[in-house]
């Protein structure tokens, strides 16, 4: 983020590695974590259904949101909630029935110890349509691609992102104005990046001032100024709180049996 020539393609992986959230915690394996922090390196500024077709099936969200192992016959919810509730809908976008079949449509990913690999087992996943957001979905591509074309998944992404940038909500004509630039380019990230970037309202000194730097943002700023403290290290001259990326609060998942 240091690098002007680079900066922006860094903020967005920032933003995806808190939107999209995972946790060393409860993973374990840095490798994992390692991969896919490259997945959100080559998708943040790519295409946004891309970059859920393949987060869903890495390795290290399978195991963080309970995906290895889910079996259709007792899938666990925990991803399929987390992608309407936090990562493309909001509340009050989707039904218990759409959770529960979600779960169903998003079962039978294993992910093999310790080298990663990610393997669909069909005897494990669902083999009858279900209906999921008023559409049919029989695997997790369809839930996917269900999800995205959701009409509230726009809006969500924009207000999101425009939070992230300005520290503030989009007014609901602005948001609506985002969302049509975001669907007309086939939800590719960066045209929206630089639609809300371009917003008059990014340069308002007023506005800039409503949203306080992360201290990843502010570390690589301090470290290039030379004003380094010996002894203290980079992170206690920044600010109190650590850099911890790879770090998040684990979830607990549910299971319609258990």
């Amino acid at each position: 983020m240091a690098d002007p020539a680079v900066g922006l393609h860094e903020k967005m992986v920032w933003f995806w590695h808190g939107h999209l959230t995972s946790s060393i915690s409860k993973v374990g394996q840095w490798p994992w974590m390692w991969t896919q922090h490259q997945l959100l390196r080559t998708h943040a500024l790519g295409n946004f259904r891309a970059l859920m077709q393949a987060i869903t099936v890495d390795a290290a969200m399978l195991v963080y949101l309970d995906g290895d192992p889910s079996v259709v016959v007792n899938p666990n919810e925990n991803y399929s909630r987390e992608l309407m509730e936090l990562f493309c809908l909001g509340i009050g976008n989707y039904t218990e029935a759409d959770v529960e079949n979600g779960a169903k449509a998003l079962a039978g990913w294993d992910v093999s110890w310790p080298d990663g690999t990610v393997t669909f087992h069909p005897a494990d996943a669902l083999t009858t349509p279900v209906t999921y957001l008023g559409k049919s979905v029989k695997t997790a591509q369809d839930v996917i691609n269900t999800v995205v074309d959701h009409p509230a998944c726009a809006p969500w992404i924009v207000a999101k992102l425009y939070r992230f940038f300005l520290g503030v909500n989009p007014s609901a004509n602005r948001l609506t104005e985002l969302a049509n630039v975001f669907r007309n380019n086939s939800l590719e990230i960066k045209p929206l990046v630089e639609a809300i970037l371009r917003d008059p309202l990014f340069l308002d000194p007023s506005i800039r001032t409503n949203k306080a730097k992360q201290p990843v943002e502010c570390h690589p700023r301090v470290r290039g100024s030379g004003r380094e403290q010996p002894g203290l290290g980079h992170q206690r001259v920044v600010c109190s709180a650590p850099l911890r990326t790879g770090r998040r609060s684990t979830p607990t998942g549910t299971s319609r049996a258990s």
